[in-house]
């Protein structure tokens, strides 16, 4: 009786961390890339989920998986984080005043706003800056 209890108590204990790792490894995220502006000011840093790497896609379809999107100071401020569908869409264009994925969304620095498009491309999602 004493084993049986034993046996159960370890695969508790067992589920419990695998299910842990899942939640922890559902969310890591692997930086993509890094891109700085001309003036030295800001970085655009590009993310995906980790385990969308280990995920079977399309052949040749890898740079498919969806990513984010985050620009930030030079003091390490996050200016706003955005959702992009595509990876191979995800190009900063660095504007006067601020910057642009082109037809998803935009960072505007000197009023420290940044918002994108809803997947209806009608509606403008405001993030929040801190």
């Amino acid at each position: 009786m004493r084993s049986r209890k034993t046996r159960y108590l370890v695969l508790t204990v067992v589920g419990v961390l695998l299910s842990g790792l899942c939640v922890v490894g559902a969310r890591h995220r692997t930086v993509h890339s890094t891109e700085r502006d001309p003036s030295g000011k800001y970085t655009a840093i590009y993310t995906y989920l980790t385990y969308q790497s280990i995920v079977p896609t399309n052949v040749g379809g890898s740079s498919d998986k969806p990513c984010f999107f985050e620009i930030i100071d030079s003091e390490g401020n996050s200016l706003g984080e955005i959702p992009v569908q595509m990876l191979q869409i995800a190009g900063v264009t660095w504007l006067s005043h601020g910057a642009e994925v082109k037809m998803v969304g935009e960072w505007d620095f000197s009023k420290k706003t940044c918002f994108y498009w809803a997947e209806d491309d009608t509606t403008r999602i405001q993030v929040p800056v801190e």
